[in-house]
């Protein structure tokens, strides 16, 4: 897997690619978001539309951040989720754990609006 990270003012924009499907891409993944938490930068959005891999443990890996996240008074949020990726997280049950936006503007748009 690769991680690009961006800034796009307050939100940290980690751009996904390859697979999130092994320990390695796991242990990866979540370090990345640790080390976001421990800059302080809480507003975290996931960009899969270059993630060609899910399977469970990528899926643990991505409620692991979320929970990470959210713990440290932050919010995570998914966008430009593929075909592929889509029905797997459908199929998990986990459109009711992340918020997924179809695209990297609708996502930020959302950070903007105030929590409720």
């Amino acid at each position: 897997m690769r991680i690009r990270r961006r800034d796009a003012g307050k939100v940290a924009v980690l751009e996904a690619a390859g697979q999130l499907a092994g320990a390695a891409d796991q242990r990866q993944f979540h370090d990345t978001i640790r080390g976001l938490v421990a800059e302080g930068r809480l507003e975290v959005l996931i960009d899969l539309s270059r993630l060609t891999r899910l399977n469970s443990t990528g899926l643990g890996a991505l409620v692991a951040g979320y929970h990470t996240v959210a713990r440290a008074g932050g919010r995570l949020k998914l966008c430009a989720v593929n075909d592929r990726i889509d029905s797997i997280l459908a199929g998990s049950g986990l459109y009711s754990v992340f918020e997924v936006f179809r695209t990297e503007e609708e996502a930020l748009v959302a950070f903007a609006r105030p929590r409720v």
